[in-house]
């Protein structure tokens, strides 16, 4: 499906620059669609929260001389709400309020939404936490002009079991692949010479501080049952809500463990979104019998010397763009966890890493298998056991590792480029919004 030619200017959310990562995909998301031979008008969320009265009335009025056709939030959904003019008594939303044009939302994450929402308390105290929280997310989200696309099969039937949104309300599509990895793949990966490294790249974020969450009561059962003990290849969403279902009526009506209350949010954010993510990681890193690089960060909050894994070893930081793909395509095998926010489908990072040319194993995600077949399973692991045999298996057979990872990056370029991700779904939004 290619762009009618009547559609040609978009609004798209420009994440403040202390947002550093966020910013980075915003860009090229930008320049995807800039290279779809669209007109970009930058919506400047950091003025919208913090500029003065003045300059966010200039700022608009330079937006509706543009006069956008549609809106994308960029790099991710949860920027269609802080486009709001705080400055105004009513707070409007620049996109759905003053302009009143539809908007593209691409999300991955259920649990962070009611964080996005600023009349929500998510607080653990019964008399602070918000009540009706479903109700609020329902008047938020199902808005006919908002246009959702989810990259994770659980976390649209998580919504519409919720009653948040109706059965049809979201469109599945598969994460892509960030176009300069897909770019950098067709052009340059052949000539990069891979060593035998095993790597991670991503972030750690540390924390020693204990989360207000942890002084409930059930808390330690709940992170052994939910996180600890957890398989690796069982979702962290559904492993939460099996847990708080096996509480008393009493215990989940205390403590406000409904979906209908901001503690429930709060805790299921922290458990999938922090602790899950950092745990899993960590124990998969842990796991490895063979030495690993960290590329990347590591967020210490409270923490005076993070203790590096034995196994585990700093390689720096990589930017995004003009350095991560070759470090993609030049390792042997890429290790990683996907974020706990996805329940069954896999990341743009993941799709990414094999566009470049670079060949990742990673924990068990059945929607990959939906989008690349049985091969699909070649590179995922449901246990540490696992991931080690495969491990040995792919570096003790590197033409057999060569052909996997030339087959996924084909496959992505011509299936699930950004390029491809932005063509099919605007063209889409225009024949559905009727945009002439």
């Amino acid at each position: 499906m290619t762009l009618p030619p009547n559609v040609r200017r978009i609004a798209v959310t420009r994440p403040p620059a202390v947002w550093g990562r966020d910013l980075q995909a915003a860009k090229l998301a930008w320049s995807v669609m800039e290279g779809l031979g669209l007109e970009l008008f930058e919506l400047d969320i950091d003025l919208l929260l913090n500029g003065s009265a003045q300059e966010i009335g200039t700022h608009i009025s330079e937006l509706l001389s543009f006069r956008p056709q549609l809106a994308v939030a960029t790099p991710n959904a949860g920027y269609l709400f802080n486009a709001v003019i705080s400055s105004a008594k009513s707070r409007p939303n620049v996109f759905l309020d003053v302009l009143a044009i539809p908007c593209l939302l691409t999300w991955d994450s259920v649990v962070q939404f009611p964080s996005q929402l600023p009349h929500i308390n998510r607080s653990c105290c019964p008399d602070e936490t918000s009540r009706g929280v479903l109700q609020s997310l329902k008047s938020a989200l199902d808005h006919p002009l908002l246009f959702h696309v989810a990259y994770d099969k659980g976390q649209i039937d998580a919504m519409v079991g919720l009653g948040i949104l109706p059965a049809g309300r979201v469109l599945h599509k598969p994460v892509f692949a960030y176009q300069a990895f897909v770019d950098f793949g067709r052009a340059e990966a052949a000539s990069v010479r891979q060593d035998e490294r095993v790597a991670f790249t991503g972030t750690l974020r540390v924390d020693a501080l204990p989360s207000p969450y942890e002084s409930l009561a059930f808390f330690p059962e709940l992170d052994r049952q939910v996180v600890s003990d957890r398989p690796l290849s069982q979702p962290v969403w559904n492993s939460l809500i099996e847990f708080i279902a096996g509480l008393s009526a009493q215990e989940r009506e205390t403590f406000g463990l409904g979906p209908d209350s901001g503690c429930f949010w709060g805790l299921a954010d922290y458990i999938v979104s922090y602790r899950a993510n950092i745990l899993d990681r960590l124990r998969v890193i842990e796991g490895i019998a063979r030495p690993v690089t960290f590329y990347g960060n590591v967020v210490e909050k409270g923490v005076s010397a993070f203790r590096l894994p034995p196994n585990m070893t700093m390689g720096g930081d990589q930017d995004m763009i003009s350095r991560l793909p070759k470090l993609n395509a030049g390792t042997a095998i890429t290790v990683d966890v996907v974020n706990r926010i996805f329940g069954s489908g896999y990341t743009a990072k993941i799709a990414s890493c094999l566009a470049a040319g670079g060949f990742c194993l990673f924990d068990w995600r059945p929607e990959f298998i939906d989008a690349f077949g049985d091969d699909g399973g070649q590179v995922m692991f449901r246990t540490i056991d696992e991931m080690n045999t495969k491990i040995d298996i792919f570096l003790g057979n590197p033409a057999y590792r060569r052909a996997l990872a030339d087959y996924f990056k084909g496959e992505i370029a011509q299936r699930h480029s950004a390029k491809e991700f932005y063509r099919s779904l605007l063209s889409q939004m225009a024949v559905n919004y009727k945009i002439t």
